[in-house]
């Protein structure tokens, strides 16, 4: 003999459903949370790393100016697969650019430095956005 639980046969089945999908949906949430985090704070240490770079080429350009007043500029491959991009202009008042490139990340420094009777004197430093 057969026996009805008064149609509910199929009640347990729903609601394990029901936890699994919620359990599934919170998951996946919390997974892109977390995957965007790490993206976050990745592209964070690539921009750090590279304007440390532009930072090294502007003084690199520095040394290279006071032993050589007449530098203009280069481009220094780091062992890392950064670019910098150095290059002077100006003549009494001079303007040291660096534009450092690691993937799709682009820092730029800009320094202003001028000669006060045979001393390399800096004006200004500053980030380019």
């Amino acid at each position: 003999m057969i026996k009805h639980r008064n149609g509910r046969s199929g009640q347990a089945l729903l609601t394990v459903l029901f936890i699994a999908v919620i359990g599934i949906l919170i998951t996946t949430g919390a997974l892109y949370a977390l995957l965007n985090n790490i993206n976050t704070a990745t592209l964070e240490e690539v921009g750090t790393m590279t304007h440390s770079a532009a930072e090294s080429g502007i003084e690199n350009a520095l040394i290279r100016l006071i032993r050589n007043p007449s530098y203009t500029g280069e481009t220094i491959i780091l062992d890392d697969n950064r670019t910098v991009v150095v290059t002077v202009t100006g003549s009494s008042s001079q303007t040291i650019t660096a534009t450092a490139t690691t993937g799709l990340v682009t820092q730029r420094v800009a320094v202003v430095v001028h000669y006060n009777e045979g001393v390399l004197t800096i004006d200004s430093w500053k980030s380019i956005p």
